[in-house]
């Protein structure tokens, strides 16, 4: 049985149907001799998207279209993505909408560093960690579950700093989470950043300056039993 991932704020498909969008036509040639080359020119020659923001509940949304490879062949799809709060300003709210939609419409991605660490999990990084051990599988899920999601899932990856994570390792000073643990929770997230960097999302890996608090470092931890 594959281990159970974590659903916290992914993105989420509705049963609205996408509306005709006039896309650039893709030649035949490119579909005939080279369908992989056609499915990405298709892409990169998609109608720029700027669909206006909505409130429903607690949120600022947006409907765009969507790329994606379903069953082998390149889908357009209809997503609804969460902006920011619904007591953020329209103006703001289309701001960040823009930022959300910037690199999907210059052809890069489908996402931007607006994207909350939550959705990116539900999304990208589990494509990448689908082609890993399924123990490795496990163990990633349990320490995304226990510890990351509750911490970062609502959080924009453009807002996870060296200094908030600092902050967040230095806490779990404070915890009964042992040396191991902390060091796997450090290996995880530091993986998830690693493919938002590989993804264009971050210019950056901000863990790898992260510094562990001694009283929970792997080798204090062992010098204190000898």
């Amino acid at each position: 049985m594959p281990p159970e991932k974590p659903q916290l704020g992914g993105v989420s498909k509705t049963g609205i149907p996408a509306a005709s969008d006039r896309c650039g036509i893709v030649p035949v040639e490119a579909n005939l001799l080279a369908p992989l080359r056609g499915d990405f020119s298709a892409m990169a020659r998609r109608r720029f998207q700027d669909p206006k923001p909505f409130r429903e509940g607690n949120w600022w949304w947006i409907t765009p279209r969507k790329d994606e490879f379903i069953e082998g062949r390149l889908r357009r799809v209809r997503t609804r993505v969460k902006v920011c709060e619904a007591d953020t300003s329209e103006r703001e709210a289309r701001k960040i909408a823009a930022e959300l939609l910037r690199p999907m419409n210059h052809g890069l991605e489908t996402i931007g560093s607006a994207t909350r660490f939550a959705d990116f999990i539900n999304t990208t990084y589990y494509t990448y960690l689908d082609g890993k051990a399924t123990t490795t599988q496990a163990s990633y899920n349990g320490t995304l579950n226990k510890y990351l999601m509750p911490a970062f899932g609502e959080m924009p990856l453009r807002n996870i700093s060296l200094q908030s994570l600092q902050n967040f390792f230095s806490g779990l000073a404070k915890t009964s989470a042992g040396p191991t643990t902390v060091l796997k929770i450090k290996e995880v997230l530091s993986s998830v950043l690693a493919q938002a960097v590989n993804h264009d999302l971050l210019v950056k890996n901000p863990v790898l300056q992260v510094e562990i608090p001694h009283s929970k470092r792997v080798n204090s931890a062992a010098g204190s039993r000898t």
